[in-house]
C-alpha cells in the first residue's frame, strides 16, 4: 500500500508543513515583483541591496515619514543599502502599505516569521512607518507567540522607540 506520507523529513511533509503554516502565516510566496504606480501619481527608484525597486511615492508619503520627505523634496531616486532582509523585505513592505486589501489577506503580505520579524520592526524604524509595526503585532505570527517571547520583541523594539528617526538624525547635522 503506497501513501503519500514519506516519513520524517520527506518531500511529501516537507510540503505538508508548507501547507500548514501557510494556513497560519499567510500564503507562501510574496508580492510581485511589478509594485503598482496609481495613475497621476509619481514613481521613483529605489535602490535596495543592488536591486531596484520602482516605487509609488504618492502613496508611500501617505504612511512612511522617509517617503513623505522624499516627495516634498522632489527627489527621484533613493538608496537603502542596508534595508533590512534586503529587496524581498522591501517589497513586502511596500506592497503591504499600498495594497487595497483591508482585511485579513492585508496581513498574510508580510510573512512575518521567527526570520523576518526583527527585519521588519528594524524596517518600519527606517521608513518612519507605524503602520508597518502595526501589521507586525496583529500578524498570525505574532498572536502565536507566548507571552515571554512577546516581552523579548517588545525590548528589542524599546530602543528604537527612545532613538530618533533616521531623518531627524540628518536634520540634526545640518
Amino acid at each position: 500500500m503506497s501513501s503519500s506520507w514519506d516519513g520524517i523529513g520527506g518531500p511529501d511533509m516537507t510540503s505538508g508543513m508548507q501547507a500548514i503554516g501557510s494556513m497560519f502565516f499567510g500564503a507562501p510566496g510574496g508580492p510581485p515583483q511589478e509594485l503598482p504606480i496609481a495613475p497621476n501619481h509619481r514613481g521613483v527608484d529605489v535602490s535596495v541591496s543592488g536591486q531596484t525597486v520602482r516605487v509609488d511615492v504618492d502613496a508611500l508619503a501617505e504612511f512612511s515619514g522617509l517617503f513623505l520627505q522624499m516627495r516634498d523634496s522632489g527627489s527621484l531616486e533613493c538608496n537603502l543599502i542596508d534595508f533590512p532582509g534586503g529587496a524581498p523585505v522591501f517589497r513586502q513592505v511596500v506592497f503591504a502599505l499600498v495594497s487595497k486589501g483591508g482585511g485579513a489577506g492585508d496581513q498574510a503580505v508580510l510573512q512575518v516569521t521567527d526570520d523576518t520579524i526583527l527585519q521588519f520592526l528594524e524596517a518600519a524604524w527606517l521608513l518612519e512607518c507605524p503602520r508597518i509595526y502595526d501589521k507586525v503585532v496583529e500578524s498570525p505570527y505574532m498572536r502565536s507567540l507566548s507571552s515571554r517571547r512577546k516581552v523579548e520583541l517588545l525590548e528589542h523594539m524599546l530602543p528604537f522607540t527612545h532613538a530618533s528617526s533616521p531623518t531627524e538624525g540628518q536634520q540634526a547635522q545640518h
